[in-house]
């Protein structure tokens, strides 16, 4: 009887514990939500007013923890060079994707084939990432593959 009791307590306060470490855990997450764009533009038929943006629904989203080098400021980079460190998500029918991370720095990427394109960059090298420490919902991805500047 004493063993049984004193298995039952054991039991309880592991898992106790166990759900107080997931509940902690889960607070250390951060919201982050950006948007996903189609940016169409002709400026050689010297139009200031073409610019239309439109979202793009359901595509794929990658946070890559840390900063990425670019190759020589190309917008794509194959899948394979980004850090095994990468989350996935997609935007909705508005172009809005979320994820919940852990505080750092991140990369965020739209899937383009077998690579990630990201038309923007810090003027370092790198393509620009942000600091993750509080609620992000500014962060936006334009791809101007449609566009004539």
């Amino acid at each position: 009887m004493r063993y049984k009791n004193i298995f039952f307590l054991s039991l309880t306060l592991g898992l106790l514990l166990t759900v107080k470490f997931f509940l902690v855990r889960e607070s250390f997450l951060i919201n982050v939500q950006g948007r996903a764009e189609l940016l169409s533009a002709n400026l050689q038929k010297g139009d200031l007013m073409s610019f239309s943006s439109k979202p793009i629904k359901k595509s794929k989203i990658i946070a890559v923890f840390g900063k990425v080098k670019s190759t020589e400021s190309d917008v794509l980079i194959p899948l394979k060079r980004l850090s095994k460190k990468k989350l996935i998500t997609y935007t909705n029918s508005e172009g809005v994707f979320n994820f919940n991370l852990k505080p750092g720095i991140y990369t965020f990427f739209i899937l383009n084939g077998n690579n990630a394109y990201l038309n923007s960059f810090d003027g370092k090298g790198y393509f620009k990432s942000y600091k993750i420490f509080s609620k992000v919902d500014d962060i936006i991805i334009t791809v101007i593959s449609k566009s004539y500047f």
